[in-house]
């Protein structure tokens, strides 16, 4: 590697160099090599036994996006006094970051390619029951929630999956997802945009000839 950067005339920061090995059997060394069992690299952690997981603070980052939602939606939430309509309140926010944020889909989505550690995936699905139960009844985070609202009546509910939404992503079913997303965010930009243009120019004869004929078809399915 030192020899290629040196070839293309190039170096890299010392910080972000770290020599290490994984080790075959404990207490193996090397003298130019530190030994480890996990290294962590864009936001993902890589470990001597083939797991991949999420750094702990994308974890919580991941966390603060469904926290961030419900707080966004606080005066929803007083309003509604049955714990139950809270519930489904907030099982229908959770679904909405999780399929329809465009910017939480995409993190959410990029770890969810990547990971392969089961235990971490449930327990973020643990954690985000738990916070809509706390939502709900307004109590915090306890375990006696669950016996007043089960865990599989909130999936009845919509309660959305990460651990099922990383196998559609490992299965190709929802591979382009992100990028249809960001296709229409981008067809709506233009959409939005076209109006102001037209105002500066004056609009051209197509554009008015176009205009002409979509007030035609208004009119004609007035009539109808």
């Amino acid at each position: 590697m030192g020899e290629a950067f040196e070839e293309l005339r190039v170096a890299s920061k010392p910080k972000a160099h770290r020599d290490f090995f994984f080790g075959r059997t404990a207490g193996h060394t090397d003298g130019a090599f530190e030994a480890c069992d996990r290294f962590q690299h864009l936001g993902l952690e890589f470990r001597s036994d083939g797991s991949v997981g999420m750094a702990r603070e994308k974890g919580r980052k991941i966390r603060n996006l469904f926290r961030f939602a419900f707080r966004r939606k606080q005066k929803r939430f007083r309003k509604t006094r049955q714990p139950m309509a809270r519930a489904q309140l907030a099982v229908d926010i959770a679904r909405d970051v999780v399929e329809n944020g465009f910017r939480s889909v995409a993190i959410i989505d990029y770890y969810l390619k990547h990971v392969n550690d089961e235990a971490q995936l449930r327990a973020l699905d643990r954690w985000l029951a738990e916070e809509i139960l706390a939502v709900a009844f307004q109590n915090g985070h306890k375990k006696g929630n669950f016996r007043k609202l089960p865990f599989r009546r909130l999936r009845a509910m919509g309660l959305p999956s990460l651990r099922h939404r990383r196998r559609l992503l490992r299965h190709g079913h929802l591979e382009s997802s992100f990028f249809q997303m960001r296709t229409e965010n981008l067809i709506a930009q233009q959409q939005r945009r076209l109006p102001s243009a037209r105002r500066e120019t004056g609009g051209t004869d197509s554009l008015q000839t176009g205009k002409h004929r979509q007030t035609k078809l208004v009119r004609e399915s007035a009539k109808c």
